[in-house]
């Protein structure tokens, strides 16, 4: 199963797809309200891509952007509905990206930069023979007396080369969206220590400088790491993702009245501030924290029985009013299915949204889990 793209070519040649805001909400328009339904007032906001599908085909207008400029609201007549599967489910729609403060060209002059600083340091600490098999380039035998030509370096020899590659298209949400591997996240951290922690400025080195472009890539990239991970994050990574100065962070923070543990803010408390932020770009399906407990979700219905496995994932959860709620929503979904009958995409949509799961992600999965059971069963 896989959901319809709702997609718009603007006047200006680009594809818009349903724009999603900071509380990743779909914004649409009632027709009922005829010139003034694009008013804020009469907006009707969902937080799934499948029921603003489904208000689409009822006649509902939907915000629209290219990921670029600002959202506008866009009648059905002018959509094109086209039924072939993306790779991601973030590739159905766009938030409004803020634009990347520098190129990927610039990130690479600068680990150009970055590499020729490692590789005289080299020259002092070993000798000239061991710099120039780092660098792959022919330096001078006095490195430091004579210039040096970053330029000269070949990235492709470098292993690094490709991790910094991968985090800027995470850090800045380059399109289609790139997926950090934790493998490139362990080198990032590694390439963070390493480059940052030297102690001697004797080489200009662009890993000592918060505001240079390959510094800015890889703190931005590792800290979106973090978030996914769902770790607290200290003022300075925060600063770097809100792409504000640490004190103007800190005088956010206090004064919306967010205290540090140990020196670092809090997860939630985190990802709520940053949300609310114009530079930062809003966190990708598999990014968020939920995509973990829903993956776990989706996995109990797959090899559990399903009584069982509702069983199972309603006994995560301690909250009374939680447990109560989609206990009853549970109820409803194993009798549909003891009737034969595939439980309404409605119903599986509050079953996630009681639990806090990816609504679409669940909806999806557990609807194509679902019809092969009763697939098996008939």
């Amino acid at each position: 199963m896989h959901y319809k793209q709702i997609l718009r070519t603007a006047p200006n040649g680009a594809i818009e797809r349903p724009w999603r805001n900071r509380e990743h909400q779909f914004v649409l328009g009632d027709p009922k309200h005829g010139n003034v339904k694009h008013h804020d007032e009469f907006a009707v906001k969902v937080d799934n891509y499948g029921q603003a599908l489904e208000l689409v085909k009822r006649g509902y207008s939907i915000r629209m952007s290219d990921g670029r400029n600002p959202a506008s609201l866009v009648s059905p007549a002018s959509l094109t509905l086209l039924d072939e599967p993306t790779k991601s489910l973030d590739d159905l729609w766009h938030y409004t990206s803020p634009v990347p403060p520098f190129s990927k060209d610039v990130v690479f002059k600068k680990l150009k930069q970055t590499l020729l600083a490692e590789s005289l340091a080299i020259a002092y600490i070993a000798n000239i023979d061991m710099a120039r098999a780092f660098s792959g380039i022919d330096l001078d035998d006095e490195p430091g007396v004579h210039e040096c030509n970053a330029e000269d370096i070949e990235l492709s020899r470098f292993r690094v080369t490709a991790v910094i590659d991968h985090a800027f298209d995470y850090a800045f949400g380059s399109y289609p969206s790139f997926y950090l591997s934790e493998e490139d996240a362990d080198e990032l951290e590694i390439f963070l220590e390493r480059a940052s922690s030297a102690s001697t400025d004797r080489f200009e080195n662009p890993m000592h400088r918060d505001d240079s472009a390959l510094r800015m890539t890889v703190e931005m990239a590792y800290a979106r790491w973090q978030l996914r991970e769902g770790s607290a994050l200290t003022v300075k990574r925060m600063a770097f993702l809100a792409r504000m100065t640490e004190n103007a962070v800190r005088n956010s923070l206090s004064k919306e009245q967010i205290k540090l543990q140990q020196g670092l803010v809090p997860f939630d408390e985190a990802l709520r501030w940053l949300e609310g932020r114009q530079n930062f770009l809003p966190q990708r399906q598999a990014e968020r924290v939920a995509a973990h407990f829903t993956g776990w979700t989706l996995n109990q219905l797959r090899n559990e029985p399903v009584g069982q496995a509702l069983a199972d994932i309603l006994n995560r959860y301690e909250n009374p009013k939680t447990k109560v709620a989609a206990a009853s929503l549970a109820a409803d979904i194993e009798a549909a299915l003891m009737s034969g009958k595939i439980p309404h995409a409605a119903l599986l949509r509050d079953f996630a949204r009681t639990l806090g799961l990816l609504i679409d992600v669940f909806v999806t999965e557990a609807t194509t889990e679902f019809e092969r059971l009763l697939g098996q069963t008939a």
